[in-house]
């Protein structure tokens, strides 16, 4: 891979995780209006919407079908793992507390660099995989800066690991789904996160439609709705998947990290929210973590 793809390729991650980290944000907001399941339907059947759209007037094209046999099973399992990774975090979230949800989640790049090294044969140099520690400390740092650790649940520490593990194997097979364009793997995740949640919003709903759509009356949440599903759902995926092809596994996942530091930043700036020191020193690790492990040579 040519320095300049791999620039690009780092630049085009940094883009869509950094949209990552302000949908916290968003979220958030979205969420004093209505539940998570209601929330991510919206948010996907939205995206997936604007993508038909945008295929049906010719801007962009989705041809899912016409890949090779072992790319189209790569593809579904991308698909499959994303609604859920939504569904173990969220949950794992509920079932122990952010601080320690945050300390648990921080390890996924360790894990996406073993999945890398065992089945893709990525080379990971004892650097890389050093600098790759500061990111988690970083996290560590900031998560137990801000909150105090609450119950914890057994359960919902399976939860966590599992979310760790989901994440690391997203990053493998968005890598191997690669001979699909990035708008296309946009699409299969959109549409696999509209089948998924839309039938539980509307459990949660009692299949009430008018339940269903009633948070769509605050100006507030749709704003919030659509900018989740437009800049995050569709642009941050697109950046994203951009950036899988190019980049390791290792050097991919380390990128995870940045969203704790853009969506602190985002509290701060946006809904401010007391910054601490020390979380101001966690976020300089994770900024030099990830850019030691993408530029350092294996």
């Amino acid at each position: 891979m040519s320095s300049k793809n791999k620039i690009s390729a780092m630049i085009s991650v940094t883009l869509g995780q950094s949209l990552w980290g302000i949908s916290y944000l968003f979220t958030r907001i979205a969420l004093q209006y209505t539940n998570i399941e209601t929330l991510l339907s919206l948010r996907f059947l939205c995206a997936f919407t604007t993508l038909i759209l945008l295929s049906f007037l010719g801007k962009i094209k989705i041809s899912i079908w016409q890949k090779e046999k072992q790319s189209k099973y790569y593809l579904l399992i991308f698909a499959i793992l994303q609604p859920l990774y939504y569904l173990l975090e969220s949950n794992g979230i509920l079932l122990t507390n952010t601080a320690f949800a945050g300390i648990t989640l921080s390890i996924t790049p360790v894990v996406a660099i073993f999945i890398g090294h065992f089945f893709l044969h990525e080379p990971t140099s004892l650097k890389q995989f050093l600098f790759c520690l500061l990111p988690i400390v970083g996290v560590i740092i900031i998560s137990l800066s801000g909150t105090e650790i609450g119950a914890i649940q057994p359960l919902g520490i399976l939860f966590l690991f599992g979310t760790c593990i989901v994440a690391a194997l997203l990053n493998l097979t968005n890598k191997k789904a690669a001979t699909y364009t990035p708008f296309e793997r946009t699409f299969v995740t959109v549409l696999a996160g509209s089948m998924v949640y839309t039938p539980l919003a509307l459990h949660t709903s009692h299949w009430n439609i008018a339940i269903y759509f009633q948070p769509l009356q605050s100006p507030l949440f749709l704003i919030s709705l659509l900018s989740l599903a437009f800049l995050c759902s569709l642009s941050a995926n697109t950046l994203v998947n951009v950036g899988a092809k190019e980049l390791s596994v290792a050097q991919f996942s380390i990128f995870l990290s940045l969203n704790t530091v853009v969506s602190m930043l985002s509290g701060v700036f946006i809904l401010h929210e007391p910054m601490p020191l020390i979380s101001l020193f966690g976020a300089i690790l994770i900024i030099v973590g990830i850019f030691f492990v993408g530029t350092c040579d294996v």
